[in-house]
């Protein structure tokens, strides 16, 4: 997978996404042993609402064998931007870093 996926979130009642990461053939990648990192910056490029959910801080969860990643935008959706753009990635062991998915976020509702 890597076509963009495009997430619209309600402030006061976020949802965590799932998605399956697969090889082009449709068999799901095995993410046992890898980590995650979700980069989440403001559409007008300033750092004020860059964000970074991971594997470490708990902004992402990676399902093993099966191949999901679920990100868990209710745990930092104070600190998300209303408009944004973001890169998700996943890291093996051996430090290879594969771009999952990539797309807009757009928060409602942001106080």
């Amino acid at each position: 997978m890597s076509e963009q996926l495009d997430v619209r979130l309600n402030y006061n009642y976020p949802q965590p996404s799932t998605l399956t990461y697969e090889r082009p053939a449709g068999t799901a990648v095995n993410l046992t042993n890898y980590t995650g990192a979700l980069k989440v910056v403001s559409l007008d490029d300033t750092d004020a609402y860059a964000t970074t959910l991971t594997t470490a801080n708990g902004g992402l969860t990676l399902g093993g064998v099966a191949g999901t990643v679920t990100i868990n935008w209710h745990t930092f959706i104070a600190s998300l931007p209303e408009v944004g753009r973001y890169s998700l990635h996943v890291i093996n062991a051996s430090g290879g870093n594969d771009m999952v998915t990539t797309g807009t976020i757009v928060v409602e509702d942001k106080p």
